[in-house]
């Protein structure tokens, strides 16, 4: 019996170095604090912000990415501001997310354009989210516009259809993106 437990012993000592060792988890991710429709807003303490973000595939799907028999597109909208109230902000930042088995379909035309219901409202050059980080572009390539104007956003926000066009590639927004950036603008509170 005591050979079996010096065996145990042994064992817990040479195993214990390497279970301490082991990464811990990150910590679960916070839930928003209001969901509305298809927009979420958190508030993050350490840093005294709120922000409200709208995120959909546009092109495709997340199973598709998988497949990596087309390409995929993400396009997120979102906004932050100072404080625990989702006031309006100055601006809102737009990106694009291509995911795909060739992922260079952009590097040498990003521009971003955004149509509401047929008419150009903003075209800009994308910025290159993920210049420097080449570990991320093994599949995919991501470009924004930083600063959308209110004025702009409200439009969007209005619109019966939105479309965006990276580069060559033109998308009309589905019926529930087009409501889920209406839904981000019922964020923001009063």
């Amino acid at each position: 019996m005591s050979s079996r437990i010096a065996f145990l012993l042994f064992t817990l000592l040479l195993l214990a170095p390497v279970i301490l060792a082991q990464p811990k988890q990150p910590p679960p991710a916070l839930p928003p604090e209001r969901v509305v429709g298809n927009a979420k807003v958190y508030y993050i303490d350490r840093l005294d912000e709120t922000r409200a973000e709208f995120f959909s595939y546009i092109q495709g799907t997340v199973m598709d990415i998988y497949a990596k028999k087309k390409e995929v597109i993400g396009m997120s909208l979102e906004y932050a501001v100072r404080g625990h109230k989702a006031v309006r902000p100055s601006s809102v930042y737009l990106s694009l997310t291509s995911y795909s088995a060739h992922p260079d379909n952009y590097t040498s035309g990003h521009k971003i354009t955004i149509y509401v219901d047929g008419k150009e409202i903003l075209s800009a050059d994308g910025v290159d989210r993920y210049a420097g980080k080449d570990f991320l572009r093994s599949s995919s390539e991501s470009y924004a516009i930083p600063r959308i104007a209110y004025s702009d956003f409200e439009k969007m926000s209005k619109a019966k259809k939105i479309a965006v066009a990276i580069g060559s590639t033109k998308i009309e927004l589905s019926d529930d993106a087009v409501k889920g950036v209406s839904d981000l603008m019922k964020t923001i509170e009063n």
